[in-house]
């Protein structure tokens, strides 16, 4: 029962701040304009892809119609991204495809590498979850993995590390799960990412718990409850209970 507690007060406490930001988001809608409303149109898809798919899609399809009149491409482009990953949440891979093919083609015929990337490491998400194809999954998040190398985005660095991490363990590949994961750990460490390296301790947990070594798993989630408490994070501490109390 506690934990059901602890995991409904961090499902709330998410919600409001989600909800906050999109209630500012919509206050600004009604005053802007232009590539400004485009923009923000494409915030409010991405934040109501889960709780409301059918207003991000709408949000998501003006944000086009306005792109389009004012030929920015490159906002047509993030817009087709972010409907497709609405799509994702809806299950509808056909129209995620569609929509991530069509910015895919866009960013790479205006040379707009870091568009092209992170397309291509959201359709490496749609391939893993739509249908178990790892090994088309890897491959894609390695590209985007090479590209934000090449760009030196240290956050999606760390965020394709983690994403490899996670492919290779749901794949039943745990020495290569483990090896992203610990790469991800340094890295954040490296960067002064806090929140990257808790995660990456947690996933840490995930990892060893998903391979049945369950002392390693309560092993790393337990370091991953030192680290958020030593920073004062009681709600990242809180989840790490839950995800112990599993074990």
């Amino acid at each position: 029962m506690n934990k059901l507690i602890i995991l409904g007060v961090l499902t709330l406490l998410c919600w409001n701040v989600i909800a906050s930001d999109i209630a500012q988001l919509e206050e600004k809608l009604n005053t802007t304009n232009d590539s400004l409303r485009v923009s923000i149109l494409n915030e409010l898809c991405l934040k109501y892809q889960i709780r409301d798919p059918v207003k991000a899609l709408t949000y998501g399809f003006e944000g086009i119609e306005i792109a389009k009149s004012l030929d920015n491409r490159l906002l047509e482009a993030h817009l087709h991204n972010s409907i497709g990953k609405t799509y994702i949440y809806q299950s509808n891979y056909p129209k995620a495809s569609e929509h991530h093919l069509t910015a895919l083609r866009i960013f790479q015929k205006d040379n707009e590498l870091m568009g092209e990337a992170m397309t291509i490491f959201d359709m490496a998400y749609m391939y893993k979850v739509f249908a178990d194809e790892y090994d088309t999954a890897i491959s894609y998040y390695k590209k985007a993995f090479e590209t934000f190398k090449e760009l030196k985005d240290s956050t999606m660095i760390v965020n394709s590390l983690n994403a490899l991490g996670i492919v290779y363990t749901e794949a039943k590949e745990y020495e290569i799960g483990e090896k992203y994961l610990l790469q991800m750990l340094e890295t954040a460490k490296n960067y002064a990412f806090q929140n990257f390296e808790s995660t990456s301790m947690k996933q840490l947990g995930w990892h060893f718990y998903n391979k049945r070594n369950y002392e390693k798993s309560q092993e790393w989630y337990e370091k991953a409850g030192e680290y958020e408490l030593n920073r004062d994070n009681e709600e990242g501490y809180a989840s790490v209970l839950v995800n112990i109390s599993y074990i």
